[in-house]
């Protein structure tokens, strides 16, 4: 897929700087927090056995990386089934969309509860 047809696609153009637009502002966010979090930091927890995961505030850059990492796999699994499979290429982008908003979350309720 070229950019001409890319952009021709409003849907996955949109998709795709949209979820851009939010892993920005999920960086924005841990680089603006990450200096007022302790040394161990809550990552897991949950209301029957409460905390059961804990790291240092550097693996938030891990979970935003991950979430980068599978949003890339996406884009170019997108690109390879353009032709073949267009709806595979719209659900590999709204995945990425969700990946997105997943991350910030989790991102956000970490910082939150540190």
């Amino acid at each position: 897929m070229t950019f001409k047809e890319f952009f021709s696609q409003k849907i996955l153009f949109f998709a795709l700087v949209l979820s851009l637009a939010i892993f920005l502002v999920s960086a924005g966010l841990i680089a603006t927090h990450i200096g007022n979090l302790p040394d161990t930091t809550i990552i897991h927890f949950d209301s029957f056995s409460g905390i059961d995961f804990f790291g240092e505030p550097l693996d938030l850059w891990w979970i935003w990386g991950i979430g980068i990492f599978m949003a890339i796999i996406n884009i170019v699994l997108g690109n390879e089934f353009f032709y073949r499979e267009r709806i595979a290429t719209y659900l590999f982008f709204a995945t990425n969309l969700l990946i997105s908003i997943l991350i910030l979350i989790v991102i956000a309720t970490i910082i939150s509860v540190n």
